[in-house]
């Protein structure tokens, strides 16, 4: 029997021990007798970042937390070291709009920055005892859909690689290819996006002695002007009429494609049922996948050299929007003098509305 009991006693050990570990990747304890120091923050998560920033005169001081997750996730914050018998607690952020709906929090007058009225993210007054054992604080996950996400994390790397191309180069047709690409077009606008995402997943979170007037630095509790979502959208029009612009100013073909199929990412695969041989038909399939934001049409047909035949010679697709697929295939013969090791190559033209984009891919071996 005092065995059955040791077992059972060590079972429920293990178990605490693990629900502790398991919650204690939630929890963010915020030392305020350490305040600007690196060990300020205490958490065992490293997937949230926290930030101190210092009030005046030491009459009102906070932090920010921010969640480096995809996900929203709800966490609790203990802080300690306080002084005082009670405080104000104020809680904000960039995806934080306010305690009153119908009332907009940022005071902005004429020819002067924009400022915060904090009564509108006023929390309630908490006990130190009551901020020493943690109180609860949502944080907002990304704000950006997940189409738009997938988009930009593949068009920043293509557009960044493109804009080298033409960074030396000193005519207006380069010139313009290397500033709607790079950082001062769609490159600066993802990041800003990225930026933008970030403080919408940043919560600020204040306290000041009961009964005091707060004041804080900088853009604490000041929330976002347009949320992740809506930039992103905003982003995707933007790109869509640099491709018009593109397509109508820019007079160097080479550069004009370029520069356009860079900023219209489409992956194309071309696979054949078996390998191709001289002499011998063979189907050749191909998948295009859109990764815009933008429907697009087009035609595709394989590249024929000498002496080849195709079956049809070419094919329609359309793909609405991101992530949309299209198929197609086609019956390709050989010349029995073909090489055996010949290459298949398939041309896309395509057309993002109205705007005309080519591309090429090779068959997968």
């Amino acid at each position: 029997m005092r065995l059955f009991l040791l077992i059972n006693f060590l079972l429920l050990c293990i178990f605490v021990c693990f629900v502790d570990t398991a919650f204690s990747e939630d929890v963010v304890t915020v030392h305020f007798d350490n305040v600007g120091s690196p060990d300020a923050f205490e958490t065992a998560a490293n997937d949230i970042k926290c930030f101190w920033f210092v009030g005046y005169s030491g009459r009102s001081s906070f932090f920010q937390v921010r969640n480096m997750r995809i996900e929203p996730r709800e966490i609790t914050v203990k802080i300690v070291g306080l002084i005082e018998s009670e405080y104000d607690l104020y809680i904000g952020g960039g995806a934080d709009k306010g305690n009153d709906p119908n009332v907009n929090p940022v005071i902005v007058k004429p020819n002067k920055p924009p400022i915060v009225d904090y009564k509108y993210f006023l929390r309630g007054r908490r006990t130190r005892e009551e901020l020493e054992s943690g109180i609860k604080v949502k944080l907002p996950g990304t704000g950006v859909p997940s189409e738009y996400r997938e988009y930009f994390s593949v068009l920043r790397p293509r557009c960044a690689a493109a804009a080298e191309r033409y960074v030396n180069l000193t005519d207006k047709d380069g010139v313009a290819c290397w500033t709607v690409l790079g950082e001062r077009g769609i490159v600066g606008w993802i990041d800003n996006l990225e930026k933008t995402d970030l403080r919408y997943r940043t919560v600020d979170i204040a306290v000041s002695p009961a009964g005091r007037s707060i004041s804080l630095p900088g853009v604490g509790m000041m929330p976002l002007a347009i949320t992740p979502g809506k930039m992103a959208v905003n982003h995707g029009s933007m790109i869509q009429k640099v491709r018009r612009e593109i397509d109508r100013t820019v007079k160097n073909t080479l550069y004009k494609l370029d520069t356009l199929e860079a900023m219209t990412p489409v992956d194309i695969t071309v696979t054949a049922s078996e390998s191709l041989k001289p002499g011998a038909e063979g189907k050749v399939k191909v998948i295009l996948v859109n990764r815009t934001d933008r429907k697009i049409t087009g035609t595709v047909k394989p590249v024929l050299l000498s002496g080849w035949q195709s079956k049809p010679a070419s094919a329609s697709v359309s793909m609405l929007g991101y992530g949309k697929s299209a198929e197609c295939e086609f019956l390709v013969t050989l010349p029995k003098n073909a090489k055996s090791n010949a290459a298949v190559n398939v041309d896309a033209s395509l057309s993002v509305e109205g705007v005309q984009v080519k591309s090429t891919a090779r068959l997968s071996k």
